[in-house]
């Protein structure tokens, strides 16, 4: 949440909440980190225009502008989703809710750990991000001291500087290095910044899922446990039976918030997955065009390399934690029948067959309108991603004797030629 909120990615409704004049100001801020990722997105575009007019096409700078205008598209896509759809703020405020009753109410030590452990999971591998993303900054950074491109115009022959990222700046980058330099890495930093946090920010709500079917789970298994602990919240005068059905209604009522939490995100954000796809399938295919059509460069290499593993990693999460939902909702009966049920009443016998049957509906994270998020979707996506990825490049060979595929990996000189 607070890196979020450093860029104003975080929704304005729920900061500031005592201080209007703090939270105004944190709206218009929120708007100008945004009006700068848009910036960057369309100068970007138009950079990839221009590098499409060359004479002669420079596929690895192509290739590289395509890889992050497109990642940077889509998180563009995402906040403006977060910021339109109510959905949104609608299970921000839920988890906010639940966290504080969690924490005030609950006197189970074993929930809380569950909670706990589940967000300390989450974080962990939100920090494993973090070093991919700072990994793939320092490629982008070191590149313009390390590659060197020579076209050809005309009868002569130049040397470009490139820069952290591939954007159109309003003044000539060939003659003034460092400070296209300086704004093209303010841009590549809070380009950087938006899809970590974002990324962030989305693993933790799919995660807060997890973490409510887990504790559901717990509760299952310990039922008469907890039907001692809910006796005295709801009366003592309340003869067993009738406490064992208000027991089990709590956890019905506890599977239907997590029901309606689930159909909220996918309302909110199954859409943003449908672009997701589709950008990583185009990323995939730049980085093989790279492998296929370019002279290889350590530089290149590692570049490609590190692109390939964040971007894949990050894909993975959002499918693992997906599979995770699907998998626990299908397992509730499981925990279901190691508890008592047996020495159960009869009615909330009928009540544990009702819910056993519900638990039977596939709770699913979707990607629009196209699928369900699960590991085996990913594997089946990620395949095929790379059987296209192997024949998108070979359409450039038809256009080989116009390309320039061999960049120096030597250090550029301040001077053309």
């Amino acid at each position: 949440m607070i890196c979020c909120s450093l860029l104003g990615i975080f929704p304005w409704q729920f900061i500031f909440t005592e201080n209007p004049i703090f939270q105004k100001a944190y709206k218009y801020y929120s708007n100008v980190t945004l009006s700068y990722l848009a910036l960057f997105i369309f100068g970007a575009y138009v950079e990839l225009l221009f590098l499409f007019h060359e004479e002669t096409l420079r596929i690895d700078e192509i290739m590289r502008n395509l890889c992050v205008t497109l990642l940077c598209t889509v998180t563009i896509i995402r906040v403006v989703i977060m910021r339109v759809k109510p959905h949104f703020r609608n299970i921000i405020q839920e988890i906010i809710d639940k966290e504080h009753e969690i924490f005030t109410s609950s006197n189970d030590e074993t929930i809380l750990d569950i909670y706990r452990g589940v967000a300390a999971n989450t974080a962990r591998n939100i920090k494993f991000l973090y070093v991919q993303v700072v990994i793939m900054c320092l490629m982008h950074h070191l590149r313009p001291f390390f590659v060197v491109d020579i076209v050809k115009r005309g009868n002569e022959t130049v040397a470009l500087w490139t820069f952290p990222v591939s954007v159109a700046l309003p003044f000539d980058v060939q003659r003034n290095f460092w400070g296209a330099f300086c704004f093209s890495s303010s841009m590549a930093l809070n380009g950087a910044s938006f899809l970590t946090y974002i990324d962030a920010l989305i693993f933790s709500l799919i995660a807060y899922a997890v973490g409510q079917l887990k504790i559901l789970h717990y509760i299952l298994i310990n039922f008469d446990e907890f039907k001692g602990k809910f006796g005295p919240e709801m009366g003592n005068f309340l003869d067993d039976e009738l406490l064992s059905v208000l027991t089990f209604k709590k956890c019905i009522n506890m599977h239907r918030v997590i029901i309606k939490y689930i159909d909220n995100f996918n309302a909110g954000m199954s859409v943003f997955m449908v672009f997701d796809f589709l950008q990583t399938s185009l990323q995939l295919a730049s980085i093989m065009s790279e492998f296929i059509l370019m002279d290889l460069t350590v530089m290149t290499v590692c570049y490609a390399v590190s692109f390939l593993i964040s971007s894949t990693y990050r894909l993975y999460m959002f499918y693992y934690f997906a599979n995770e939902i699907m998998y626990l909702n299908e397992t509730l009966p499981l925990s279901l029948w190691q508890s008592k049920w047996y020495q159960q009443p009869k009615r909330v016998k009928y009540m544990m067959q009702i819910f056993i049957l519900k638990c039977r509906t596939p709770l699913v994270l979707t990607i629009g309108s196209f699928g369900k998020m699960t590991l085996s979707t990913f594997l089946s996506v990620r395949l095929s991603q790379i059987k296209t990825s192997i024949f998108y490049p070979l359409i450039f060979r038809y256009f080989r004797p116009a390309i320039h595929t061999s960049p120096s990996s030597t250090p550029r000189s301040t001077n053309n030629q």
